[in-house]
């Protein structure tokens, strides 16, 4: 008799549901974001000992060579998983992830080629930067707007 009510209850929950749901769907319409804010966030550990050389190089190359593309926010972490946080505000919202090489991208090593003062130290730093790192992820978010 138990099972028998757990069923009903159920069924019951389902079709209240279905029926909400399809009076809810005739009055749907479509919409689009208002000027939507997409930023990429970065999550960055790095290797023990190996913290204050990665923030060297991001402060002596990595923030220089990105002049005009500089992170909205760089965050240090003291508790969790990660070290380091980096914002990046997508000024062309989802449409940067068709670029295979970017403008901007092009913009950062060529600023970098010139800090180092050639392509291979511009690649030896970014080759050691990523020997740094032990993992990262990264998120796509949208700023939700409190207005």
């Amino acid at each position: 008799m138990r099972n028998l009510s757990i069923t009903f209850a159920i069924i019951f929950s389902f079709l209240c549901f279905s029926l909400h749901a399809q009076e809810e769907s005739e009055e749907m319409k479509p919409t689009k974001l208002d000027n939507p804010e997409w930023y990429y966030v970065s999550k960055i550990k790095f290797k023990n000992g190996h913290y204050t050389r990665a923030k060297e190089i991001l402060k002596d190359y990595y923030i220089k060579a990105s002049k005009d593309n500089l992170p909205k926010m760089v965050f240090e972490f003291y508790t969790g998983a990660y070290d380091m946080m980096i914002v990046w505000e997508m000024k062309e919202g989802l449409t940067e992830f068709e670029w295979e090489t970017s403008p901007d991208d092009i913009a950062f090593y060529t600023e970098l080629i010139k800090l180092t003062g050639s392509k291979e130290e511009a690649d030896k730093i970014a080759k050691e930067f990523q020997e740094l790192v032990t993992t990262s992820d990264g998120q796509l978010a949208l700023n939700f707007k409190l207005e």
